[in-house]
């Protein structure tokens, strides 16, 4: 059940840069999402069209991220969508926090969205 805080900015930038892997028109519809995994050391975004990948790592030692985990784990949510809702949430900071089957409660200032996730074991 992952739970962080993350730079908006700062995660927007990471989600695009992993994004540039995942291909909009997909053989495989589980290779149109990014895979989000949260351990006690940082937050890692992978991408993938099934002949590539990008890895995109943000460390909790990277001063401008604010990145604060209190939860660690892994899901995937469906990219494109999932980028356009960060884009739009209006504070400098968000909160990510997963909750029962697979949902993720994004919230920032005073927007809360909920998102329907997947297992990582798909991936």
């Amino acid at each position: 059940m992952i739970q962080f805080s993350i730079n908006r900015t700062l995660f927007i930038h990471a989600l695009n840069a992993t994004k540039r892997a995942i291909s909009t028109k997909n053989a495989i519809p589980i290779l149109s999402s990014i895979k989000i995994k949260v351990t006690p050391t940082g937050v890692t975004l992978t991408g993938s069209n099934g002949q590539i990948s990008i890895e995109n790592t943000i460390p909790v030692s990277n001063e401008n991220a604010g990145l604060l985990i209190t939860s660690p784990g892994a899901i995937l949510l469906e990219a494109s969508f999932f980028i356009n809702i960060i884009s739009s949430l209006p504070d400098i900071s968000i909160n990510v926090k997963e909750i029962e089957q697979h949902q993720v409660v994004l919230t920032s200032g005073k927007s809360e969205i909920t998102l329907k996730g997947k297992d990582v074991d798909q991936y």
